[in-house]
């Protein structure tokens, strides 16, 4: 007999609309990805002191259990995950504090350590992004201004390189997340120095990422730029403008054809949310997520988004930090820190 739920997940298209959350205790999820049939996510234990483990669990199917995997962690150094990746050639990756960074073929076996590249004063950044072209090149970055790290093989060696251009201000810019998507390679990151690190900076490079990049003329301040993705031709970032009382802020998404050229600022409409997390696009439709559970989804990210039920608390504690799709579900995963911390799982179809 097929199920309803099998019926549900083969409606593919269409914006997700009911969502579920998912009982989860094990950690504070900060990150998700989806390929080769599995989910993968990664994040920590509350609360955390300087050098405990990061954690990282997986499930091939989102609504199901999630198992706890274990990594050789050979520096014992990892305190959190906060960037993950499926990539080329079936290889995943997950990085965190300390710069540390894990590669597998199979998530749910062996996860091992890699040299990231980043030595010291570098080591105390976090690796939270991952990006790869699909044929040469794979990159990773964190909060230090101008330097991502590369490699042709993920699963060997990978050097750091000093690419962003120094701006108006006294020193590079940091990378907050990197994208490859037709064609370019896109970085969204923030001024690393004083009193400009409110400051959303824009950079692209088309070719060999290993050279100068580009950076976009815009300047953005008092704008934090958390997320990217790109999609029917449109590249989007979301974020927010940055108060000095933090629950004031003005949640914001940027909108390009041309990721080099010009970017234009919307008003989503939420004027209750501060921070804007996460963004993904897939079959048609994007989804962001933020603080307070917030969901919202939409097939023109020019236009309306509509806000979603996402069944957790209405609360500026309750953090979506990540977002993604695969195998006809819409997952999202975050935390709750305050006053204790305990995981946050939300599950979604396509279309229903």
């Amino acid at each position: 007999m097929i199920s309803i739920g099998s019926i549900l997940k083969t409606r593919r298209g269409g914006e997700p609309i009911t969502w579920t959350p998912i009982p989860f205790d094990s950690f504070l999820p900060s990150t998700i990805s989806n390929g080769g049939g599995n989910w993968v996510i990664g994040g920590y234990r509350f609360p955390y002191p300087h050098n405990a483990p990061g954690y990282l669990a997986t499930a091939a199917d989102p609504t199901g259990a999630w198992v706890t995997q274990s990594y050789n962690n050979a520096t014992a150094d990892t305190t959190f995950f906060v960037g993950s990746h499926f990539g080329r050639g079936g290889v995943w990756a997950i990085g965190g504090g300390n710069a540390s960074l894990f590669t597998s073929t199979d998530p749910t076996g062996l996860w091992v350590e890699r040299d990231s590249g980043y030595v010291p004063p570098f080591r105390d950044l976090a690796v939270n992004t991952f990006a790869d072209d699909g044929i040469d090149w794979w990159i990773a970055g964190g909060y230090r201004g101008g330097y991502l790290t590369m490699t042709q093989n993920p699963e060997g060696p990978w050097t750091v390189y000093e690419v962003f251009p120094t701006g108006p201000e006294a020193g590079p810019p940091a990378a907050d997340k990197v994208i490859y998507a037709n064609g370019i390679w896109v970085a969204v990151g923030h001024v690393a120095n004083y009193p400009h690190n409110d400051r959303l900076v824009i950079l692209t490079k088309v070719g060999d990422p290993r050279n100068l990049w580009t950076r976009n003329p815009a300047i953005l301040d008092n704008r934090y730029g958390a997320a990217i993705a790109y999609g029917n031709g449109i590249w989007v970032i979301v974020g927010y403008i940055r108060t000095a009382n933090p629950y004031l802020n003005q949640v914001r998404i940027w909108t390009a054809n041309d990721p080099a050229g010009v970017w234009t600022e919307r008003d989503p409409g939420f004027p209750d949310i501060q921070y804007l997390n996460a963004i993904h696009y897939a079959n048609g439709s994007w989804t962001m997520v933020g603080n307070r559970g917030f969901i919202a989804t939409a097939t023109d990210p020019t236009g309306v988004w509509n806000r979603r039920v996402s069944g957790l608390p209405d609360s500026y504690n309750y953090h979506l930090q990540g977002v993604s799709y695969g195998d006809g579900y819409w997952t999202a995963v975050g935390n709750n820190v305050n006053p204790v911390g305990n995981g946050q799982i939300v599950t979604a179809v396509a279309g229903v």
